[in-house]
């Protein structure tokens, strides 16, 4: 469900980049676990609230998300739970008010210097604002956000010592997606998957290796629609590429390859073509960093058509004037173009946003994002800035 028009926009409520992350101080029990509470307060104001092309609403926001995280570090072993509650009023639109929930629980076992395993599971009770997502197009029809539940297992699996020459990982992942609200039609968008990648890297010199990947991904959608062909599908995927560290300076993975997808049924278009993916780090000065981000695969639609071939690009640059005082600027790009359906959506985003952090554990932070979405599809086009301030605090 990620994509670049849906991105910038979550950064903004939830997070912001680790570089410039506070550095909160932990409470320990008797056992030793390690307790991190945190709280961030944003006020913000949406000129487009439901993402519409005309009789938009605007309005002021504030959005509350209190945490807490508990972390227990061993000799070969780690483990981390965290809980997240993300509270959002409209003084305008109360309609779109939410309430969110994000759980993760996560597991680092190192058996040996040749064997290591990582286990995450992820629970989020999310929502999508109105004109977004399953729902693009049609923001102005519907009377509150769509709702979801997300659960998400993975596991990870490490053979080969990390000075060794050659490593091999292995990953599973199970992904179950159910929403909530109008169910007419969203129960034809509940469905399960299932995906599974195995990476051989060969180390060229200390700082290069070159790897193949293989993957495979089978996503089975909950409910057939009457006269409507199934949306189950099948992906194999193979990369060839390389990852690098450099320096301290530049770090990335680039990956080249081919993506095919096939339905059950026959009567959707199948999807093959060419897929990569960059995601590259290069820091000039030690205060300041540039991060490449793009790639292209196929996508399962949330309305019509059978797979979105998605292209992106994105482009950040984060700068420390003062070792409190940092700047970000973020541009991103992205293009979909539909299969089966005539339709291409293009959507342009920027923000640029000022941080200081006035203690340890206290920042402040002022964003401004932009957004335009164009599509030959009548309603989907719409743009819209966003303003916020927050406030971040811990222990």
């Amino acid at each position: 469900m990620r994509k670049i028009g849906s991105v910038l926009l979550p950064a903004l409520l939830c997070s912001v980049p680790v570089a410039a992350a506070i550095q909160p101080a932990k409470w320990y029990t008797a056992d030793g676990v390690g307790i991190v509470p945190s709280i961030e307060v944003m006020g913000l104001y949406d000129s487009n609230l439901t993402n519409r092309e005309s009789d938009q609403i605007a309005s002021w926001g504030t959005v509350v998300s209190p945490a807490i995280s508990a972390i227990s570090e061993q000799q070969k072993s780690a483990y981390y739970a965290s809980y997240r509650l993300i509270w959002g009023d409209y003084a305008d639109s109360s309609a779109d008010n939410f309430v969110d929930h994000k759980f993760r629980l996560a597991g680092d076992w190192k058996f040996s210097v040749r064997h290591r395993l990582n286990l995450r599971y992820d629970f989020q009770r999310n929502h999508e604002q109105r004109g977004e997502g399953i729902s693009s197009g049609v923001g102005g029809s519907i009377d509150e956000p769509v709702r979801y539940r997300l659960n998400v297992l993975r596991g990870l699996y490490d053979f080969g010592a990390a000075s060794a020459s050659a490593q091999v990982q292995l990953e599973a992942l199970l992904r179950r997606i159910d929403y909530e609200n109008f169910r007419d039609f969203t129960q034809f968008r509940d469905r399960n998957a299932l995906q599974g990648n195995a990476r051989f890297f060969y180390r060229l010199s200390s700082a290069t290796r070159i790897l193949a990947e293989l993957g495979a991904l089978s996503s089975d959608y909950q409910q057939q629609q009457d006269g409507v062909a199934s949306r189950d599908f099948n992906d194999l995927a193979g990369f060839v590429g390389a990852d690098w560290e450099i320096s301290g300076r530049t770090k990335g993975r680039a990956k080249l390859g081919w993506q095919r997808r096939n339905f059950d049924q026959g009567e959707r278009e199948q999807f093959s073509g060419l897929s990569w993916s960059l995601a590259a780090d290069w820091s000039p000065r030690s205060y300041s960093h540039f991060s490449l981000e793009g790639g292209r695969q196929a996508k399962a639609p949330e309305q019509g058509g059978d797979v979105i071939d998605n292209n992106k690009l994105s482009v950040d640059w984060e700068h420390y004037w003062l070792e409190r005082l940092a700047t970000n600027l973020t541009l991103a790009y992205a293009n979909d173009d539909y299969v089966g359906l005539e339709r291409n959506d293009k959507i342009y985003e920027g923000r640029v946003g000022i941080r200081y952090q006035f203690r340890r554990w206290l920042e402040v932070s002022l964003w401004q994002l932009w957004r335009d979405k164009d599509s030959n599809q009548s309603g989907v086009s719409y743009d819209k800035q966003v303003t916020s301030l927050k406030i971040r605090m811990s222990l």
